[in-house]
């Protein structure tokens, strides 16, 4: 094999300035490609949209779906609840790829206490920002694990100034962390158009066939900030082993499932088996598969502390369409999604 030369370091140099400062739409694709996962749509920026997998017999019959749409309905929910006990030891999580010895964690809090015992701050290698920028990504990661298990999901955090934070079809606009804390929101260039998210907030960002969220840090330390992106790639139709809402420092992210019978039916049976550390109301929204943006029902669930079981029934004519299940926790929880299927 041949050895290539290295670049002269004035000449990497001025390569590397002229990229940063060309921004976030650096990062963007400059035309449609195809893609196995979907085609990409052109918005403002050229993106992935959410891949729907839907059933045979939804996809022969197009018509069907969209009046079971209009149709659709769900009944009260039944919950039983299993155990008060929310032992985290107990639910078969992943941990994080990036910083395994964690062990399992659900909420960034509890991961920056034992990253800053660990690895103390020397002010030289590690700075006090590093700690909470870690523990960000350690949820993240496995969180992403878990959902992959599944389907697909992309996570990212990091820098939002340099190098900069984004996703296969979303970029946080890189502005300085000065910036960041005195206007109090970061910008995120996304399907849905340029989305703010205010300081320590979790924004979601939902176009008419594409679903994601953003997320902006409570504080920075310096000049740095660690925003999050993330984005569904293509929609699990069943959950079968547990899947962690990502909490980062109190703010608790949606998860979302294609809700989906396998066979055509009037009514179906929606099981869920849902981990929490305290009681909580869950909220649920079902969306319209045609357009995610549409919420053609909703209501809440109030699931009790420990684990519980959900049962509830959907109905529609001239059968039960697909549609996008959102599940919402509570801020300020630990929640996992251990079992969602569909039954007919």
């Amino acid at each position: 094999m041949v050895e290539l030369p290295p670049v002269p370091d004035d000449v990497k140099a001025r390569l590397s300035a002229r990229f940063f400062l060309a921004g976030p739409l650096r990062l963007v694709r400059a035309r449609p490609v195809s893609d196995i996962i979907a085609p990409v749509r052109e918005a403002e920026i050229l993106y992935h949209p959410t891949q729907l997998p839907l059933a045979r017999w939804a996809a022969r019959k197009p018509e069907a779906v969209e009046e079971g749409v209009r149709n659709f309905s769900f009944g009260l929910p039944d919950v039983r609840q299993i155990t008060s006990v929310f032992d985290i030891r107990r639910i078969p999580l992943e941990v994080s790829p990036l910083f395994p010895d964690l062990g399992v964690i659900l909420s960034s809090e509890k991961a920056e206490k034992t990253i800053a015992e660990r690895v103390p701050v020397d002010e030289v290698e590690v700075v006090e920002w590093m700690h909470s920028a870690a523990a960000v990504n350690a949820v993240l990661s496995a969180r992403e694990a878990e959902y992959n298990k599944h389907s697909q999901v992309e996570m990212r955090s990091g820098d939002a100034w340099i190098p900069g934070v984004r996703t296969s079809s979303m970029s946080f606009v890189r502005v300085s962390g000065y910036t960041f804390m005195s206007r109090g929101y970061g910008e995120v260039i996304s399907p849905a158009g340029r989305v703010r998210v205010p300081r320590g907030s979790l924004v979601p960002i939902i176009s008419s066939d594409f679903l994601g969220w953003a997320w902006a840090p409570p504080k920075n330390s310096w000049c740095q900030w660690y925003p999050a992106l993330a984005e569904v790639r293509r929609l699990a139709t069943r959950i079968t082993s547990p899947v962690g809402f990502p909490n980062l420092y109190g703010r608790v992210a949606p998860l979302w499932v294609l809700q989906q019978p396998n066979k055509e039916t009037e009514r179906a049976e929606v099981v869920m088996l849902v981990d929490s550390n305290r009681s909580q109301r869950l909220r649920v929204a079902f969306r319209d598969p045609n357009n995610y943006t549409r919420i053609i029902d909703q209501g809440e669930i109030d699931v009790p502390a420990g684990r519980s079981e959900i049962r509830f029934t959907v109905a529609s004519y001239p059968s039960v369409p697909p549609v996008v299940s959102q599940l919402s926790p509570e801020d300020n929880t630990e929640t996992v999604l251990t079992r969602f299927e569909v039954r007919t």
